[in-house]
């Protein structure tokens, strides 16, 4: 910023910043409604299967092998077997 030599300048510099202070407000604000939007459960689940449905595993091998496989883990680790 340059040196100010008069109120007229003064004045001048001063609604300068305040515009411009208004302008980062507006966009501050805007920033932080996409931060919350994005944040909100619904949004973090849909991004996330998004990411995994894009995944290169995936596409690899396929949504069923996967599944089948999940399946598997769900068996053995969680699920009680009979006790004979």
């Amino acid at each position: 910023m340059e040196n100010i030599k008069s109120a007229k300048e003064l004045r001048n510099a001063i609604q300068q910043l305040e515009s411009d202070q208004k302008v980062h407000a507006a966009l501050l604000k805007k920033q932080y409604e996409s931060t919350a939007e994005s944040l909100k459960l619904r949004n973090l689940l849909v991004s996330g299967l998004r990411e995994i449905m894009s995944s290169p595993i995936v596409l690899l091998f396929g949504i069923e092998k996967i599944k089948a496989f999940g399946h598997q883990l769900i068996d053995r680790f969680f699920r009680e077997k009979n006790p004979d």
